[in-house]
Formats: structure tokens, C-alpha cells, sequence
């Protein structure tokens, strides 16, 4: 009696159990791939999983979702029913033919009849009637489609197109395919794709776009990647003769030969070398540049002297004399001499005073509109501030009314650059003169720049009011540097 049959067997994991000869149980090992099925290796062998299975035939029935999804014969048909295979034309409009259009039934009978008298053209063709034409050129573009010749012009009446039974509805237009031209100078071979969306025939913009390019578009291999099919011919009209016959070894340079020829220079065997003109007569070579003086010219130079732009043709570049002292500096002599090494020295600084002469007037419109007390000094210099003395001169009419939070500031260019409190409006609330000296340090050009003028100013966020007689002034004397930064 066997002891590996289904009531003894002992399982292992992931495995699959098939029946073996005699009655006998077997496993077969899980696939090492999630997702392959177990199959079928006949009747003689175990089955396998395999991640390539072969089907013989499967019934489908669900709708395909991913792009990777299976799907069934039925499904296939019905998609492929909404596309329209339009039939190829005979040939294409390329310019707007001029014409009637009339509208019969929204696309269905709808015609066109030419202004032109005769028999019709078209891109150096003659179609004839029932010919299958593609008007893509109109200026009014919903004229445009698959026409069908119905009447050719006489002498003394155009030609009469009627829309193709095939492109005469926005379904039959909407899922045209790719529409290909047969005949014509610039139309054969080309295909033709509507790129617009038709809701109403004869209303409807209708317009294309190439797809389809004719071979003669592209360089070709059979051509030699040319408008030839020549080798010789297409070489001699690139300019590639000799090119195209020089043989090259790895890594080889070409350069022009003799006669218009291609010839080739071999590499330097060390890497950096560069290429190096012989004249006009021979091959350059690979080899060691030298440039006489190290480009400058000179035959000589002083140790740690400066190079410079010389003074004549002949010696354009030029050793400055002298190497100057520690410290010194390299100054411009102008533009009729060398520079040469100078030792540095500081600029004079004179102290200077300025007196403003603030206004009742301005006190009171101090905080929307501050005054310049000192002008900007120019670029690169900076207003040092020493000392600032001011006096509040009392008319004897009527004061300023007292605020403990308004104060005249002095400032650099800004209200916000190095501000320092003047007075506040309570020490000059009074029927008196007041003299006032005020503190000044090294927060007044905090955030300072060159260039910038000293202003007054009310810090806070409401005008002074009072001296309604507007008779009171203040003298406000500065002393202070200008120094060059």
C-alpha cells in the first residue's frame, strides 16, 4: 500500500499537489515569480508553472480597462466599426478654389460649383468625373472635405462638386482616417488628417494637417543620404569627393591638401599636445607651442616686476620700473606714461558747520513731508555727524502743543537710516527760547550709505500741532566731516 497518498501526505508550503504514478501524491515548487499560471505539460509530465504559457483558446468576457488588459474578438469589431477607412482621392486642392457653396442638407447633397469656367484642374491634374477630390485650402474652411466631381465645366459653366456619401457627416468626418492623394505635383503621396471637430456640416470649420510625407521629402539610404541616387554624383554636389575617399587611422586629424585634397595628420602620442601651424606649405604637426617672451614680447623681465600695455608698436608690453616699497601702491600716471608704485597717503578732512533754518510751517507737516537739512555729498563720500546744536526761538505769540511721543529726528538719506532723537515737542512747548545740544555716536549712521543727505523728521505717527500764528522757528546748526569711503 502506497504511504504518499492524499490521506498521508504531508504538504509543504506555496506548493501545488498533482497526482503521480501509481496513486502517489507529488508536489510541484512554486513559481519564483508572483502571477504565473500552472500549466499543463501533458500527460506524461508534471505540470509547471511557466511565465510564458501557451493557449490554445480563451473566452473573454469583461471590457478591457488597462492598457495591458486581454480582450475579445467582439470588442475589436466594435472599435474598429467607428473608424471611417475614407477611400484615397485622386488629388488635392493647394490654393483656395473660389466658389458657390450650397447647403442641401446639412452635408447630404450639399455642392460646390467653381467660378471658374472650363474644364477643372487641379495641382497639374485632370480628374475626371466622379473623380474623389480633397478640398483643404478654402478661406471659408467649412467648405472644406471629400468632394466628388459631378459635373465638369464648359465654357461657359463651372465645375459642380457634390460632397463624397462617405464624408458628408460630422460621424463620417469626425473618425476619418489618414485621407491619401494619388496624383498631383505636390500632393501625390501625401496623406492628409482632419485636426478640427465638425458638429454641424456646412458650419463646421473643417481643416488638415499632413500626416503622411512622400518619399522625396527625406535624404534616403538609397540615395546616399542625398537627392541622388548617384554615389559619385551625390559626393561631387556635397563637396565630399576627397572625403569620401581618404582612408583615416583612429584618432587621425584631417586638414586641406594640395589641389583641394583631404589629407590626414597623425596624433600626438601624448595626451595635451596641441596642433601646430608650419605656414602656408606645410602639414601642421602635433608639438610643443612656444610663444616667444610668454606673449608678450619681451626678451627679459625684472623679477616680481608688473607687465603692462606699452607706449610704442614696438614694445607693447612693457615692465614697470621700480618695484615701489611695502604697502605702496600701483597709480595711474594717465594715459601718456606708465603707472608707477606710489606710497599711500590719506586725504585731508576739514571739519565743516552748516545752520538750517527749520520753519513752524515745516515743524507741522514734519512727519508726511521731512526736510533735507545738509545736501547729499556726492558718490563715495559719507556726512561724519560730530555735533548738532539747536535753538527754538519763541516769537512771544503762541506755543506748540506738548506730546510726549513726538519727536525731530535726524537721519541719513532715510527715516530709517541712523536715526537720533533731536528734541521732542514737550522740551519747546513753551513761551520761552530753548537751546537744545543733541547726542550724537555711532548709531547715527547705522545702515548708512555713500552718497546720502541728513533729513529731519517726526518719528511719530501725527503732525505737531499749535503755534497757530506759525511765527516760531528753530536753528539747527551741524558740525560735522565729509569723508571720501
Amino acid at each position: 500500500m502506497a504511504t504518499n497518498n492524499a490521506a498521508n501526505y504531508v504538504p509543504v508550503q506555496y506548493n501545488a499537489i498533482t497526482g503521480g504514478a501509481n496513486g502517489a501524491i507529488n508536489n510541484v515548487s512554486p513559481s519564483a515569480t508572483s502571477g504565473n499560471p500552472l500549466c499543463s505539460a501533458g500527460s506524461s509530465s508534471q505540470p509547471v508553472f511557466s511565465a510564458t504559457p501557451t493557449v490554445t483558446s480563451m473566452t473573454i468576457t469583461g471590457t478591457p480597462s488597462a492598457g495591458t488588459d486581454a480582450t475579445n474578438v467582439t470588442y475589436v469589431t466594435n472599435a474598429l466599426a467607428t473608424v471611417n477607412p475614407t477611400t484615397s482621392v485622386f488629388a488635392a486642392t493647394t490654393v483656395n478654389i473660389p466658389g458657390t457653396y450650397t447647403s442641401v442638407g446639412s452635408g447630404i447633397g450639399d455642392t460646390f460649383l467653381t467660378t471658374a469656367t472650363g474644364a477643372f484642374t487641379v495641382d497639374s491634374t485632370s480628374p475626371a468625373v466622379t473623380s474623389r477630390v480633397l478640398f483643404k485650402n478654402q478661406s471659408t474652411t467649412f467648405q472644406n472635405g471629400v468632394y466628388n466631381l459631378t459635373t465638369n465645366g464648359t465654357g461657359i459653366t463651372g465645375t459642380l462638386f457634390t460632397r463624397a456619401v462617405d464624408y458628408n457627416q460630422p460621424s463620417d468626418i469626425n473618425n476619418t482616417g489618414i485621407i491619401n492623394v494619388l496624383n498631383g505635383t505636390a500632393g501625390a503621396g501625401t496623406g492628409w488628417v482632419i485636426n478640427s471637430t465638425v458638429v454641424t456640416v456646412g458650419v463646421s470649420a473643417i481643416t488638415f494637417t499632413q500626416f503622411v510625407f512622400p518619399a522625396t521629402t527625406f535624404l534616403q539610404v538609397a540615395n546616399n543620404l542625398s537627392d541622388l541616387n548617384s554615389a559619385s554624383t551625390a559626393r561631387t554636389n556635397l563637396g565630399l569627393t576627397a572625403v569620401a575617399t581618404q582612408t583615416l587611422t583612429q584618432h587621425d586629424v584631417l586638414v586641406g591638401g594640395a589641389t583641394n585634397a583631404i589629407t590626414s595628420v597623425a596624433p600626438s602620442a601624448t595626451s595635451g599636445v596641441p596642433l601646430i601651424s608650419q605656414g602656408a606649405s606645410s602639414d601642421p604637426t602635433f608639438g610643443t607651442a612656444v610663444v616667444a617672451g610668454g606673449g608678450t614680447g619681451n626678451t627679459t623681465a625684472t623679477a616680481y616686476a608688473v607687465q603692462c600695455g606699452g607706449t610704442t608698436t614696438t614694445g607693447a608690453h612693457q615692465s614697470i620700473a621700480g618695484l615701489g616699497s611695502s604697502g605702496d601702491v600701483l597709480t595711474s600716471n594717465g594715459a601718456g606714461a606708465l603707472p608707477t608704485f606710489q606710497a599711500t597717503s590719506a586725504p585731508a578732512v576739514t571739519l565743516q558747520t552748516a545752520q538750517f533754518t527749520l520753519t513752524s510751517a515745516q515743524m507741522k507737516a514734519l512727519h508726511a513731508t521731512p526736510v533735507t537739512a545738509i545736501a547729499a555729498p556726492g558718490a563715495g563720500k559719507l556726512i561724519v555727524m560730530v555735533g548738532i546744536y539747536a535753538k527754538y526761538i519763541y516769537a512771544g505769540t503762541n506755543v506748540f502743543v506738548a506730546s510726549a511721543g513726538q519727536n525731530v529726528q535726524v537721519a541719513f538719506g532715510s527715516t530709517t537710516n541712523g536715526a537720533i532723537t533731536l528734541f521732542n515737542v514737550n522740551q519747546i512747548a513753551a513761551a520761552a527760547n530753548v537751546y537744545i545740544q543733541a547726542q550724537t555716536g555711532a548709531n547715527v549712521s547705522n545702515g548708512a550709505t555713500d552718497n546720502q543727505a541728513i533729513l529731519l523728521y517726526n518719528s511719530s505717527g501725527t503732525e505737531v500741532t499749535g503755534n497757530a500764528a506759525g511765527d516760531n522757528t528753530f536753528n539747527i546748526n551741524f558740525l560735522y566731516y565729509v569723508v571720501t569711503i
